[in-house]
């Protein structure tokens, strides 16, 4: 599990690149939301998952 946390530690890392690298996306958003729940940081996950939303409506 130990490398499963770091593994979506760089995810995250690598989508905080792209969304700062353009304009906001949806799918970026909802991706983010996904590493975070996973790395149970449910607070984070829940506010990208509303942004991919809100993009996405």
């Amino acid at each position: 599990m130990y490398f499963l946390i770091l593994l979506y530690t760089e995810a995250a890392e690598e989508l905080a690149a792209l969304h700062a690298e353009g304009t906001p996306s949806g799918v970026i958003y909802a991706k983010l939301g996904l590493v975070h729940r996973q790395v149970a940081d449910v607070k984070a996950a829940v506010l990208f998952f509303n942004e991919a939303l809100m993009l996405d409506a």
